[in-house]
């Protein structure tokens, strides 16, 4: 059956998407799939005009200099241009194939002669277009060396066109090529630096080229050289802030990202005048257009907040910059004039949602009456009638569904955060907070009122409860919850088929009716009710009632099912619910080309609506709803339709985008502009207040039955406080009837007297308690085993692996008077396996020599490259210059390389060189061409290495036995000096003379005392394990001690990197500041208590420490 289209009535909104001006006052905007034409005075009262495009959507809008036609592109594959009429949205020229997947952008020739779009991937093509009412013909192509985001014609050449897109601003130029035909020139303009980018342009009248850089500079760009021209002139001092470039007459206007306008004169790029829009911190300006027509350049703004401005220009531009000192009369004014002074006046000429709107609902007291709900925290009234909002309420938070009471003036809405609130509009456009009830931690998906308005049902995403409000119209209150067994999606829904029968649609393979709900008791919120089930062969989670049938469809399908409202329902029970077949609707839709998002019935007047993702809205009437009105009004790329409403008496169809734009359909044009006048002026409410006037916040934490719960938990503990002071009483005389007792008992005669032990009031609990601290001891015995054990290893590993595994440990030998040290070289003991290869290796260099020597003598000729080392030869001519005494003095002047060079052949060069060396095995640096020598290098320069290091350790080995004996015979004489100082009855004056803590490797150390109040451990010898010199790698510097060596001794001058400290008598260890080894951090630490009543081994408490 063919479809019949539907008539757009009203777009009420503004989409975010780029305004253009459509001339005689008007401005043009994409909203979804319509394109809509506005008029900047509203006390004109003209109507708006929506034409709705071809395709899946429209990707960009231009309009014709002459403004009689405008163009869209389409977004899609094999993507083509529509021209059509201003007037009537008539298509004029079509062109096909201009895009693979659509265009970037595209613009008119100021004769309105030529036509430029440039396509997007994979493309790139650069297409100039001659136009005309007639037709179009394609001038000239060619690749696009980027992908750019705007173009426009030189107003005097339209053989020119400027394209910007990421960053970078190029001029394209139609010149005929060598073998005559035309292609398209492209030349880049180099911006001020490297870090800078273009970031807007625009021509003026007279063909001059004016750009903006995210630096906030305006520049003159020369057109014949490709260059800058000029000074620039800075706006702004926020970098990289968006900006807008416009022209009118001579003055530039430049509109930045931080909401201000500023005016320019276009020959000396001087600052006329500055105003600021009043936009909040965290909005600001995102499209800009010139209303080229009008008598001083008035201006078409709109915000990220969903507003739409006129700034109109009062008087002519100042010759000498001036701020402007408007004061803000309200910024929250929704309609009408924002701030004034003599050269302007800015007006919001419309307010609309931000991003997603998802909730719809007509009132059913005032029928011209809707209301939006959007996820940005507003709530937007519009009349129907003049559309054009009549009253917003910042709510504050985002909202999720929104719902009008059938009978009384009262307005319920549900956010994102599980509450449900209730808002009296008697007092219409003031409002005011019924009750706040805080029903679920998820967001509500579905709220519904019954026929007479005496229940709300709501239920909530991932949720299994369905709550039911009573409702009247002074007071509301919470009846409880019906448990369905199932939690919900995203998308479910609700519907009242009767006053206590209801459908609920959760997105399952089922739909679910509760009916002949009971009253709750005061201890359960649970209600009783009959629960029934159909079984559907789609996962229905959008449910609406038609007639004396209900509709459902499912977000993963394009169908739409039509069921009878008193069909087979079956048992609730989830094995009974999987065995039942499937129903059969009485009827089945499939209109849509994608899959159904939402559904809306007309109740008994006999209509049904529906919306997919792919932006088509289908409205079916008429006997088995065969009458089909079809119109696809949002963009297929931007989500399609978000929500939707239907009155049934007028049967007028509202759908919401995901752009924040709703659309007022039917299937014939209903609504007529009201003759009243232009819309009121209002302000927007920024805050809600009860009936009280006290501010209401909507921010609870805790779920209505979590607050029941927990008063209920309150109000027991506060009855059993009764009842435990009387218990605790009565213990109190009984523990004093019992201390009476028992010191009776003591006084008593010794026969008569019973033993303590023998007294016990309860003894199985004494015997629980006994074994229960037996058993403790033991659990905590088993973890210090273990935990001992563990450490024992891992103390017998490092050990094994950074102290066994040294030949040379590390260690400095000191000065007597001075801090002068010199350190030893620690070596790694040589594994026999790498001993024998390093045996191999050199063997088989020696092999390798007297094969080359051999070589030598026999062929004359060497393999060498120690000849081409200009550094060895003359370092080896010095030598034996300097070593000749009889030579000629004019050695000291510069040798010519070549005979450098040759004389260095002739003395056999290599055989020379390595006689010089300590080891002749080494190779020149020059010869180590392949990966056997490089390798072989490696290991004979390490071996070398290790026997310089050796032979320094030995010579160290001397000094300190020097040392040794030395300090042997100070010691000799102190001792004799001493002798003499007692039979003199002289006072003592010992020296301390002995080796320094870091000259013998094998000396135990005492170290820092326990910072814990138990009294100091005796001193204790501590058992030294590991200690290595700093010379060595991070991970092999550690000092390990075990569990019995701190003592109060004061810490050596140095420690080691690395320390593990216990204390004996408790299970603690130093942890103040103050205790800490200088220039030291602590690492990590691990304790656990010895438990009262536990024996057995101290506890190996570990401390780490690492120098900074």
């Amino acid at each position: 059956m063919a479809e019949l289209p539907l008539n757009i009535n009203a777009c009420l909104g503004y989409s975010g998407s780029p305004l253009v001006y459509g001339g005689d006052g008007k401005y043009l905007s994409i909203n979804g799939n319509i394109v809509s034409s506005f008029h900047v005075d509203l006390t004109r009262g003209e109507a708006s005009r929506h034409f709705p495009c071809k395709g899946f959507g429209p990707d960009m809008l231009i309009a014709h200099p002459s403004f009689h036609f405008y163009a869209y592109s389409e977004r899609g594959e094999r993507a083509a241009v529509h021209v059509c009429s201003m007037e009537d949205g008539k298509e004029a020229v079509h062109m096909p194939n201009v895009g693979s997947i659509g265009l970037d952008c595209m613009s008119f020739s100021q004769d309105g002669e030529s036509m430029a779009t440039i396509s997007s991937i994979p493309d790139h093509t650069v297409s100039i277009w001659n136009w005309g009412e007639d037709g179009v013909d394609l001038q000239v192509t060619g690749v696009s060396p980027q992908e750019f985001s705007s173009c426009h014609f030189n107003p005097k050449n339209s053989d020119q066109l400027a394209l910007l897109g990421n960053g970078q601003l190029f001029l394209c130029n139609v010149v005929n090529s060598e073998q005559g035909a035309l292609e398209l020139e492209f030349l880049r303009f180099d911006p001020p630096n490297p870090d800078v980018e273009f970031a807007a342009f625009t021509w003026d009248a007279s063909g001059r080229l004016f750009s903006t850089t995210s630096e906030g500079s305006l520049w003159q760009l020369d057109v014949s050289l490709y260059t800058l021209s000029g000074e620039p002139c800075f706006f702004t001092d926020n970098p990289w802030s968006s900006s807008s470039l416009l022209s009118f007459d001579r003055s530039l206007v430049v509109c930045t990202g931080d909401a201000r306008v500023l005016w320019f004169d276009a020959d000396s790029l001087s600052k006329l005048y500055e105003v600021r829009i009043p936009l909040s911190s965290s909005h600001s300006l995102v499209s800009a257009c010139m209303c080229s027509d009008s008598q001083r350049g008035d201006i078409v703004l709109s915000s990220s907040d969903g507003s739409v401005f006129l700034l109109e220009m009062l008087s002519d531009l100042p010759q000498t910059f001036e701020m402007s000192e408007a004061e803000v009369k309200d910024a929250d004014v929704v309609f009408g004039e924002m701030q004034r002074d003599k050269l302007h006046s800015l007006k919001r000429i419309m307010l609309s949602h931000v991003g997603r709107v998802v909730g719809l609902s007509f009132s059913p007291l005032l029928s011209h009456s809707l209301v939006s709900a959007g996820e940005d925290g507003k709530l937007i009234f519009w009349d129907c009638r003049k559309k054009c909002a009549s009253a917003v309420q910042d709510v504050g938070r985002p909202l999720s569904c929104v719902e009008h009471h059938p009978s009384y003036s009262l307005l319920a809405i549900g956010d994102e955060g599980g509450s449900v609130q209730l808002l009296d509009v008697s007092a219409f456009p003031k409002m005011k907070s019924r009750a706040v009830f805080k029903l679920f931690h998820s967001k509500v998906v579905s709220l519904r009122f019954s026929d007479k308005g005496k229940s709300l049902a709501v239920m909530a995403e991932g949720s299994s409860h369905v709550y039911l409000l009573k409702v009247e119209e002074s007071s509301a209150e919470v009846r409880g919850y019906v448990e369905t067994g199932a939690a919900s999606s995203a998308r479910g829904n609700l519907l009242w088929v009767r006053e206590e029968q209801l459908i609920v649609a959760a997105e399952l393979d089922h739909l679910l009716r509760i009916e002949n709900f009971s009253e709750r008791s005061e201890e359960e919120l649970q209600l009783a009710a009959d629960l029934s089930t159909i079984r559907t062969e789609i996962a229905c989670g959008q449910v609406a009632r038609v007639g004396g049938k209900f509709a459902a469809s499912s977000s993963r399908s394009k169908k739409v099912l039509l069921f009878e409202l008193e069909g087979s329902w079956g048992s609730a029970g989830a094995e009974e619910v999987s065995s039942l077949p499937p129903a059969q609707p009485s009827l089945t839709f499939g209109a849509h080309d994608k899959v159904v998002l939402h559904i809306a019935g007309g109740g008994d007047a006999g209509l049904l609506a529906s919306g997919g993702e792919g932006g088509k809205i289908v409205l079916r009437s008429g006997d088995d709803l065969l009458t089909v009105h079809a119109l696809r009004a949002f963009s297929a790329w931007q989500g399609g339709c978000s929500s939707m409403c239907l009155s049934s008496p007028a049967g007028l169809l509202a759908c919401a985008s995901c752009n924040g734009t709703v659309l007022l359909l039917a299937s014939s044009l209903l609504l007529e502009e009201d003759a009243s006048g232009p819309p009121t002026r209002f302000t927007m409410g920024k805050k809600l207040y009860d009936l009280l006037g006290e501010e209401v916040e909507a921010g609870e934490v805790r779920t209505f039955e979590e607050v029941r719960l927990l008063s209920i938990q309150e109000m027991n503990n506060a009855l059993n406080a009764v009842k435990k002071n009387e218990m605790r009483d009565r213990i109190r005389q009984i523990k004093a009837q019992l201390d009476f007792l028992l010191e009776k008992n003591s006084g008593a005669p010794e026969l008569e007297r019973i033993a303590r032990e023998e007294i016990v009031i309860d003894a199985e609990l004494r015997k629980r308690i006994i074994a229960d601290g037996d058993a403790r001891v033991e659990d905590t015995k088993r973890s210090i085993s273990e935990e001992n054990v563990s450490k024992e290893e891992e103390r017998r590993r490092i050990k094994e692996v950074a102290w066994d595994s040294m030949e040379t440990h590390g260690m400095k030998i000191h000065a007597f008077t001075t801090d002068v040290s010199v350190p030893n070289y620690p070596i790694l003991k040589v594994e026999e396996e790498r001993k024998r290869r390093i045996d191999r290796i050199r063997t088989m260099r020696e092999i390798e020599l007297k094969t080359l020597a051999r070589q030598q003598q026999e062929f004359g000729a060497s393999k060498s490259f120690v000849q081409f080392d200009s550094y060895s030869l003359s370092f080896d001519l010095k030598s034996r210059e300097g070593g000749d005494k009889t030579g000629d003095k004019t050695g000291d002047k510069p040798s010519d390389p070549e005979s450098l060079k040759s004389s260095a052949v002739l003395d056999n060069t290599d055989e020379s060189w390595r006689a010089q060396q300590d080891d002749p095995l080494i190779y020149h640096r020059l010869n180590v061409t392949t990966r056997e020598r490089k390798t072989a290098q490696i290991y004979m320069l390490e071996s070398f290495i290790t026997s310089v290091k050796t032979k320094f350790n030995a010579l160290f080995d001397e000094f300190l036995k020097k040392k040794s004996a030395t300090l042997g015979r100070m010691e000799e004489k102190q001792t004799r000096i001493l002798e003499i100082l007692k039979e003199l009855k002289q006072p003592d004056a010992k020296e301390a003379l002995g080796l320094h803590d870091e000259e013998q490797p094998n000396k135990v150390f005492c170290f820092l005392p326990c910072s814990c109040s138990c009294p100091d451990p005796p001193l204790l010898p501590a058992r030294l394990l590991l200690s290595l010199s700093p010379r060595l790698p991070i991970s092999s510097r550690f000092l390990a001690l075990s569990s019995s060596c701190l003592t109060s001794s004061p810490p050596p001058p140095s420690l080691p990197r690395f320390l593990l400290l216990t204390c004996t008598s408790c299970s603690r260890f130093p942890t103040a500041r103050s205790q800490r080894p200088s220039g030291s951090l602590l690492l990590s630490r691990r304790r656990k208590r010895r438990k009262r009543g536990s024996s057995g081994r101290p506890r190996q408490e570990m401390l780490m420490w690492r120098e900074r």
